[in-house]
């Protein structure tokens, strides 16, 4: 237990100073709005026809905010084209973005409403770091924009980094004016095995000293002080996958508490007691099985560097296979 304690240990250093060594972009987003004037990153573009003002603090005189001060959103008008005949293109284009795999972008919009008028709003993303409006593509359309505020909500499946965009479009002479506010982008969860992945990858970047290291399949190691006090750690991750649904979720107080007696056992170096059995509603019978279950990865180097990776069942199984090889290393 002391060479996997040290060796997820190692792993979740480089992988917090991997995370921040170059500035990676965001994976999340949420902007309010509260000071239009102050919103780095982002970028906005007027494509009108003989452009003219572009997004612009909200007028708490027309409407009052989403949420927030009254004035707390973005606006837009009529004289976004300093033609009344004029055609109007106003982009709000967000700051770069890290997506990895289904991603939902969301925002609230409305119009002032009026009779005749047709202000409409695209959403759109752009994968890359540009911001050339031809490389966007679109993910829906709101026209006419509703005259109370109504969430716009757009999917999209992208790796990498990218960029969303909200754009003002219509006749100049049949628009009005629009805002936008409370705007959102949620990343997913990702899957266990990305972690077990990166464990791999990392005992083969770190160079351990023995031949040998064991990284447990499907298991993320968490930290027992993270869960001081039964709570979940702020800003961080805890999810279970359901039996029933097979969908991530948040874990209920019984199952968390769980989480945080392996915790506890694994900073201890032992392994947790096997949990009782838990009978569900639907009849169905949930027990842990304890880490003589696990199915563990044994990743090897031989002289010329070459990784091997092999599975055995059962943590003494890993053990044993762990240091016979070291073993057999040294004493060659």
């Amino acid at each position: 237990m002391k060479l996997l304690t040290s060796m997820l240990t190692a792993a979740a250093l480089a992988l917090s100073s991997a995370a921040y060594a170059d500035s990676p972009a965001p994976s999340t987003l949420a902007e309010q709005f509260d000071n239009p004037s102050s919103m780095p990153g982002w970028v906005s573009l007027n494509q009108s026809t003989h452009p003219g003002q572009g997004w612009f603090q909200g007028n708490a005189g027309v409407f009052s905010a989403h949420s927030g001060a009254p004035d707390s959103y973005l606006a837009a008008n009529y004289l976004t084209s300093s033609l009344d005949e004029g055609t109007i293109d106003l982009w709000l284009i967000s700051p770069v973005l890290s997506l990895n795999g289904a991603t939902q972008f969301s925002f609230h919009a409305r119009s002032a409403g009026g009779a005749g008028y047709m202000d409409g709003l695209e959403v759109l993303y752009g994968y890359g770091t540009g911001t050339d409006v031809t490389a966007f593509v679109s993910l829906g359309s709101m026209m006419p924009v509703p005259d109370t505020w109504t969430a716009f909500q757009a999917s999209i499946n992208a790796t990498g980094e990218g960029r969303f965009a909200v754009r003002y479009h219509g006749a100049a002479q049949l628009s009005n004016y629009v805002g936008i506010d409370s705007m959102t982008m949620t990343a997913p969860v990702p899957e266990p095995a990305t972690y077990v992945m990166l464990c791999i990858g990392l005992a083969a970047l770190l160079g351990f000293r023995h031949s040998r290291a064991m990284v447990a399949c499907g298991a993320i190691a968490i930290s027992s002080a993270a869960f001081a006090g039964g709570q979940a750690p702020e800003g961080g991750m805890v999810v279970v996958r359901d039996p029933q649904t097979g969908q991530l979720r948040a874990p209920t107080p019984a199952e968390f508490r769980a989480l945080t007696g392996l915790a506890t056992s694994l900073q201890a170096g032992k392994v947790a007691p096997a949990a009782p059995s838990v009978r569900r509603a639907d009849g169905t019978v949930r027990r842990s099985m304890g880490s003589e279950a696990m199915t563990y990865s044994v990743v090897s180097r031989d002289k010329n560097g070459k990784l091997t990776i092999e599975c055995v069942t059962g943590e003494h199984a890993a053990q044993e296979a762990a240091g016979e090889k070291e073993h057999g290393h040294e004493t060659r």
